[in-house]
């Protein structure tokens, strides 16, 4: 079966609104169209795609379901992705950026180990740096993604390591150095602890940056 442009129109209307994601919507589509050309001697209409989805997806809703485990699987590959990509801010070429805030901490812990204005400062500091990946994401996103057109199964994953610094970054200041502190330590402990977050925060923003432009392509793609 030849399959007409206005057929295919008609397969793309009939199951648009089903993947939530580009790679399983194109994948179907494919499909389908692979399946028409094989069929000889039968007019084209839509139950004889309905029939091809079911029979050889088990419908939309497996579909749908078999989505929901992609996006977790994505996700979670996401955040191994980035673990691996921090792993290289301690590796050449990368290594000297690392070094360079390393010396920075150094100097800073040095200067003003224990002064609790310095403490919120780094806080502070931390919490913008942590705001970096998500304006950054969602930005480009809200930006470039084109209208109608369906997000890539790793936007997810990029979704949610966007945000993860942000997480990180709240809790070590109400535990060991705010007012109302929750665990008591010196105020040696509670600087070294927000170096310390400051430093981690820089290693994961360049990792993630790495990350997302060796994928953008993926992401933006039509």
């Amino acid at each position: 079966m030849i399959v007409t442009k206005t057929q295919q129109a008609e397969i793309s209307e009939y199951i648009i609104t089903v993947p939530k994601y580009r790679e399983t919507y194109n994948e179907l589509y494919d499909h389908i169209l692979s399946s028409l050309a094989e069929v000889e001697d039968q007019p084209f209409n839509i139950e004889l795609v309905a029939k091809i989805i079911n029979e050889d997806f088990g419908g939309f809703k497996t579909i749908v379901c078999a989505e929901a485990d992609y996006n977790k699987e994505a996700i979670k590959n996401c955040i191994r992705d980035l673990r691996m990509e921090m792993k290289k801010q301690f590796y050449f070429p990368e290594l000297w950026k690392t070094l360079m805030v390393i010396f920075i901490c150094w100097t800073v812990y040095n200067f003003s180990a224990g002064d609790f204005k310095v403490i919120r400062v780094l806080y502070v500091s931390t919490l913008i740096l942590s705001l970096i990946p998500i304006v950054y994401y969602w930005g480009r996103r809200f930006i470039f993604r084109r209208k109608g057109s369906k997000p890539s199964i790793k936007d997810q994953g990029f979704a949610q390591t966007s945000m993860l610094l942000l997480q990180f970054s709240y809790g070590p200041f109400f535990l060991f150095a705010g007012n109302d502190k929750l665990i008591d330590v010196t105020p040696e402990v509670s600087f070294f602890i927000m170096l310390f977050m400051f430093f981690f925060a820089s290693v994961y923003i360049r990792a993630f940056f790495a990350l997302y432009n060796r994928n953008v392509k993926i992401l933006f793609a039509s």
